[in-house]
């Protein structure tokens, strides 16, 4: 029997009564029924923004209002997010490039392939 919150499986899994999502970690799985199938959204304060995490929203205002960038040592290329910021690197400064397995197609971004 599955509770509203979820119940543990026997190997040490958690799992969302409304669908196939699965988590070691009961916050885990309260997060992603409170976004997916709740309709919370974090809403930002100084603009019209939704976000379905928290985490979504800080990054939101740290790029949009507070104008917080990542900057490259190397070539000072800008970036919004910290992420990016490692892509570019990785791309632009160390040539690390992602091959499709099916062409000859090549990616900065393993999910572009």
């Amino acid at each position: 029997m599955q509770s509203h919150q979820g119940s543990k499986l026997e190997d040490g899994k958690y799992i969302c009564n409304q669908c196939e999502y699965q988590t070691t970690h009961q916050g885990n799985l309260n997060k992603h029924k409170a976004a997916k199938h709740e309709g919370v959204r974090f809403s930002c304060p100084q603009c019209d923004y939704l976000a379905k995490w928290l985490q979504q929203l800080r990054r939101h205002q740290e790029s949009k209002h507070k104008n917080v960038r990542y900057i490259c040592n190397k070539c000072g290329y800008q970036a919004t997010q910290q992420g990016n910021l490692k892509t570019h690197q990785d791309s632009k400064h160390k040539g690390i490039l992602y091959s499709c397995n099916q062409c000859e197609y090549e990616s900065t971004r393993k999910g572009h392939l």
